[in-house]
Parts: structure tokens; sequence; C-alpha cells
């Protein structure tokens, strides 16, 4: 990974990015300002490994790409296939759902994508559309009783991914602006997992596609490099309604003069003689 890149693309495993990277390949010019990496899978190894990443790379912004399960109430408005930019992060406990458990008062359990960032990649929809912005739990396990899923709906999310909120809260800590794309997978619910399997890759071109139409909207914007000599000619263009330099004036006015004849040597015959001096002196 290079040791400073502009964009820094996360994943929790190589499939979910693999759509990107075979993208980059062909656009070397982007791919120049960008690094993947596979952080690892769940909470505690997407927290440890999006650390690291950033540690290493330095970016100047983070993007999560993975795939989510959407909660039954919300599958009209992100269906599965679709693609959707993380808003707010909620970290779930399910006990503390239940009233079995709390958190303790210094525990972070929400994250926010970063406003500016969300934006744009929601604007650089694949297709040209924007893409829509959904709330995101994150729990522990992944959630595939109806019942619970119900449950965390109502906390007001629509889509459950395990690691985004991992990487918001590392990014958060490095202080570098975070945003997450994530590609509907499933619906949440007692049939999620082969939904998923039959979905993943689908779901992942398309989380893939709004990081890529963004990544090439953000280059077209980009102002170009200055051509060799442009700024030899801007300093002089600059120097045009300049005064003059000091002494400047009289040195033009001396090239025009004509050079004065060398003084005539102060010793030797000749001198001796204009001087009144007498042979042998």
């Amino acid at each position: 990974m290079p040791s400073t890149v502009r964009t820094l693309v996360l994943s929790a495993w190589e499939p979910e990015v693999a759509p990107l990277r075979r993208l980059l390949r062909g656009a070397r010019a982007r791919a120049r300002d960008v690094a993947l990496e596979a952080i690892g899978v769940g909470t505690v190894d997407a927290a440890v490994g999006a650390a690291g990443a950033i540690a290493r790379a330095r970016p100047r912004r983070v993007i999560f790409v993975g795939t989510a399960g959407v909660y039954p109430g919300a599958a009209r408005a992100f269906p599965t296939g679709a693609a959707a930019i993380a808003g707010e992060l909620r970290l779930v406990s399910t006990a503390t759902l239940r009233g079995d458990a709390y958190h303790p008062a210094p525990l972070v359990a929400t994250a926010q994508a970063t406003p500016a960032l969300r934006d744009r990649l929601a604007r650089a929809g694949a297709d040209g559309a924007p893409t829509p912005v959904a709330r995101v739990a994150c729990p522990l396990a992944i959630t595939h009783a109806a019942a619970l899923a119900r449950r965390i709906a109502a906390t007001g999310a629509a889509l459950e991914n395990l690691e985004a909120f991992a990487v918001a809260r590392a990014a958060a800590l490095a202080s570098v602006p975070m945003a997450a794309v994530l590609g509907i997978a499933n619906v949440v619910g007692p049939e999620a997992h082969a939904e998923w399997r039959e979905h993943h890759a689908a779901a992942s071109r398309a989380a893939c596609d709004v990081v890529w139409a963004w990544l090439r909207s953000a280059q077209d914007r980009a102002p170009r490099p200055a051509r060799l000599g442009s700024k030899r000619r801007t300093r002089r263009s600059s120097r045009a309604g300049r005064a003059p330099r000091r002494g400047g004036a009289a040195r033009s006015a001396r090239r025009g003069r004509p050079r004065a004849p060398a003084a005539a040597p102060r010793s030797g015959p000749a001198w001796r003689a204009r001087a009144g001096h007498l042979p042998g002196d």
C-alpha cells in the first residue's frame, strides 16, 4: 500500500471490493490515488483492521464498501441488488434492546458518516440517479429471527451491516472523513443467508459502481496541472504592468551612449613629455 493515498477503500472481505479493483486496473491514472484493502469480518476485526489500514495509508478520506440486509419494512425503498449510502450508524446490542443489559455511559454507540463525503457519493449514482441514504444498524451477529428484525427496525434502522460502525469509529479517531456504500443483498430474516449467497456478488458490484462513479466525477473536477513554462509566462505577463526597477532607466539611457575613450596611461615617455619632464629625469 502506498505511504499516502487520497482515498482508502475498505471492505470486510476481498469479494466485496473486488469489482472496484477490476475497474481500477483499467484506469491507472485514477488508481494511483486509491488504495483498497480487506480488513476482516465482524465488529472487532473490522475495527482493528481499519485502524491499521488508516495508519499505514494516511488517507484523505475512507470509504467502506460492503453488503447489507434490509429490514422488511424498508425493502421497497431499498430493493435487493441496489446500493445505499450510510447516514447514521448505530451499534446495536440485542440484550440492550430486550432490556437485559445496558451500555455504560462513556460507550459511543452512534456514529455519522461525514456529511460532505456522504452527499457527494449520493449524488454520484452509478446510473445518474442519486443513491438513497439510510440509517444502518450494526449488531454483533447477523439477525435471522423475524421478531428480532422487527425490534431492531423499530429503532429507525433500514439496513443491517456488521462492520460499518467499526470503520466509522476508526476513521473518527484518526480525524479522517468517512462514508459507507452498501449493496443490498438480502431481506433480514429467516431466509437472509440463502438470499445473501444468491445476491452478494451483484450487491457488491452495485456498491462498487457508486464508488467508481464518484471517483470518475472527482477526477473530472480536479484542476489540470499547468504546462511547463506556464509559470514563466505568468511571471512575464505580471511584470508588464510593473514600474521599472531602480536604476533601470539610467541603465537603459547609458546603453545608447558611445563608450568614453580609455584614459591615457600615466607613465612612459609620452606621458613624461606631456608633463614637462626632460629625458633623464
